[in-house]
């Protein structure tokens, strides 16, 4: 009866969750769903699922991502199943961002912590905005599909370690569960593997030691094996000696910019006062809690709040781990699509800030006649502050992505206008437009976004489409044009009468017959700012 009892209040401790959480993700994102755009890879993925060649979609993404192995499955079932539509892409990936979110409240009421308070964690979660890419940027859902996969694979495994301390056999069969979805978020995004190889922790507090380090060491097994492939397949450059080293550097440095600036409520302050604040704050907690008789409340609550603090800041750290020897793009302060390093260690972040608004409310209301309501209701009102104004934050993302959107439409309207729709086989070349709109929000800026949105748009596999935007100029060679700058080269090249230059500005375009020709047009050109400048 206790356990039925028990179970009820947890399957509606959980649906408020789900409540709460849809809420709010309806509220702050809702707008974004019926008016955001494809950016960047959304357009070259679409492309690619939709033209692949020779070879079927799942190949073609094999090809480009096998040292990730859940990505050449993933990338081309979601846009077969959301087509062009971004508006389903983007409702897709805040889904996921609201379910991930709903695990970790259930993860958190597991550990003891009351359930409004887990809620309050997860909306921050749903919130962050140092990592909101995530749940802007169609392409980077396979961030919140990863975390959401992998905080199943814990439920999993703690519901395993339950049942073997209950004595059932059914206990390492949830485990083997837990094992191949911490391989499948791994192996789709491996950013989480730090933080999966602490879920150990956990077992440990669940069941007899020897089980529980034979678990965790199922699970570390398997992230090496993991990380092993992704290490050695992987195309890109690892970071080595003092290029390492000064990335730690910077990391540790932006990370607590970040931290700082995403953990007061109201108000403003320099860095260093609110980092110093904080820790302040968290040695008073200290001493109070050491000075407090064993027996009392308050002391129990405080431990729990200076606890997660701890585990915030660990979850913060690994959350980060993955991205020291990447390139130095990966940063805590990147802007912009960039801001997916923050994904998983965003939840650390939130757990982290959230922690200390406890501290600070028990430490206010110790001790006073229903202190521990009031404590637990300020830490939630403060909660409350601090989400909105992430929203608040959020929602100015939001603004910029879509008027990036817009800027895409006009330039692709252009192009409809002025390239005729008989040329065939033709490479065209955009001017006249920046390539952000924001810091790290892209218009169309790289050597594929362009192509794969005139390719998608107008269905046109035979057209190729490269921005000459700033840095950037045309070649004009005896055999033909390229690109010559940053992301450009004769593999973008065009023989002449096949290639286009497409004014965006004057809204014309210019077919390029002669090196004569091309040398003229290429002598006028003057890119715009690669960044619209701020109004």
């Amino acid at each position: 009866m206790v356990r039925l009892r028990d179970r009820l209040t947890g399957e509606a401790s959980l649906l408020h969750a789900a409540i709460v959480l849809g809420l709010v993700a309806l509220v702050v994102y809702s707008g974004y769903v019926k008016d955001g755009p494809f950016l960047m890879d959304d357009w070259s993925n679409s492309a690619l699922t939709q033209y692949p060649g020779d070879q079927s979609a799942i190949s073609a993404a094999w090809d480009l991502s096998y040292y990730r192995p859940v990505l050449p499955l993933y990338v081309p079932v979601t846009h077969w199943l959301f087509g062009e539509s971004a508006a389903l892409h983007i409702a897709y990936a805040i889904a996921l961002a609201t379910g991930a979110s709903l695990a970790l409240v259930q993860v958190l009421r597991l550990e003891g912590l009351r359930t409004w308070h887990a809620i309050a964690i997860g909306v921050l979660a749903l919130l962050f905005p140092a990592s909101d890419s995530t749940r802007l940027w169609a392409t980077a859902s396979m961030a919140h599909f990863a975390i959401l996969v992998a905080l199943l694979g814990l439920l999993a495994a703690i519901r395993g370690a339950r049942l073997t301390a209950e004595g059932k056999p059914d206990g390492r069969r949830w485990h083997a569960l837990a094992v191949t979805l911490y391989l499948m978020s791994i192996l789709g995004y491996e950013v989480g593997a730090p933080v999966i190889a602490l879920f150990g922790l956990l077992y440990l507090r669940r069941m007899r030691s020897r089980e529980a380090l034979l678990r965790w060491g199922a699970d570390l097994i398997a992230i090496a094996a993991s990380l092993l492939w992704i290490g050695t397949k992987t195309p890109r450059e690892i970071s080595s000696g003092g290029a390492l080293f000064d990335h730690f550097d910077r990391m540790l440095d932006e990370g607590l910019t970040v931290i700082a600036s995403f953990t007061l409520p109201l108000g403003e302050a320099s860095r260093n006062t609110i980092l110093w604040s904080s820790l302040l704050l968290v040695a008073a907690g200290l001493v109070v809690w050491r000075a407090l008789p064993r027996d009392d409340e308050s002391r129990a609550r405080l431990g729990g709040w200076l606890g997660m603090v701890a585990v915030g800041v660990v979850l913060t750290a690994a959350g980060w781990a993955m991205f020291i020897p990447a390139d130095p793009v990966y940063s805590p302060g990147s802007q912009g699509l960039l801001n997916r390093t923050n994904a998983v260690a965003g939840i650390g972040v939130v757990t982290l800030v959230y922690a200390l608004l406890g501290v600070l409310g028990t430490l206010v209301f110790r001790g006073l006649p229903r202190g521990r309501m009031l404590a637990g209701l300020t830490t939630l009102a403060l909660g409350a502050l601090l989400a909105n104004s992430y929203a608040q934050d959020v929602g100015d993302d939001i603004s910029r992505y879509i008027a990036a959107g817009h800027e895409e439409d006009r330039i692709l309207g252009v192009i409809a206008r002025t390239v005729p729709a008989g040329a065939r086989d033709a490479t065209i070349y955009t001017t006249g437009h920046p390539g952000y709109e924001a810091l790290g929000i892209p218009i169309f800026t790289a050597t594929w976004d362009l192509d794969g949105a005139v390719k998608v748009r107008y269905d046109r596999p035979d057209w190729r489409a490269v921005p000459i935007t700033e840095g950037v100029a045309l070649a004009c060679t005896r055999e033909g044009v390229f690109p010559d700058g940053s992301g450009g080269g004769p593999t973008f090249g065009a023989a002449y009468g096949k290639a286009w230059l497409v004014d965006v500005v004057a809204g014309k375009a210019t077919q390029l017959t002669s090196q004569a020709r091309c040398e003229a047009v290429a002598k006028a050109l003057a890119p715009p700012p690669l960044i619209k400048p701020s109004a």
